[in-house]
């Protein structure tokens, strides 16, 4: 029994495995890094946002001077709760949106996956009409012994003149 290995790809699939690992790779730690960093934003935002009552229930702690007009001021603390909320608030979003955006890039990932082999296999794979490609199966022919040495020349001078 003889199986016989269509070798013709093998280069082409490394390429598209190389490339495709690359991308794969860098779309990967971009992923990570502003999934960790939305993350980030929105655990800060909501711890934020969840201890900006403080200031009312213990305003001996948060105490917030500000200087104007040459005299110390110090600042209610319900101004405190509110600027803190909105840093929260601020934060939250922020976090949500790199959230999203990292959903984003990984929907797109697949397009873009299919696109790079796509292209791969276009610019790499020769087509079955390319000289090189009849070469190799007449090559393949005569070293099976289904042609002579004679006919694999005669060919070989025909398609080589086209």
């Amino acid at each position: 029994m003889c199986m016989e290995v269509n070798m013709s790809n093998t280069g082409t699939n490394l390429v598209k495995l190389l490339v495709r690992g690359m991308v794969g790779l860098v779309i990967l730690w971009t992923m990570l890094l502003l999934g960790l960093t939305g993350f980030t934003f929105a655990l800060a935002g909501g711890l934020v946002t969840a201890l900006s009552w403080i200031p009312v229930v213990y305003p001996e702690i948060a105490q917030l001077t500000v200087y104007i007009d040459g005299a110390y001021v110090l600042v209610d603390p319900v101004i405190l709760v509110f600027l803190l909320v909105f840093i929260g608030i601020v934060f939250l979003t922020l976090g949500l949106a790199f959230i999203a955006l990292t959903v984003t890039i990984g929907k797109k990932a697949v397009i873009w996956d299919k696109r790079i082999g796509g292209y791969i296999d276009k610019t790499f794979v020769p087509n079955s009409d390319s000289r090189l490609v009849q070469l190799e199966r007449l090559a393949s022919l005569q070293e099976r012994g289904f042609i002579s040495e004679e006919e694999f020349r005669q060919e070989k001078e025909n398609l080589l003149a086209n």
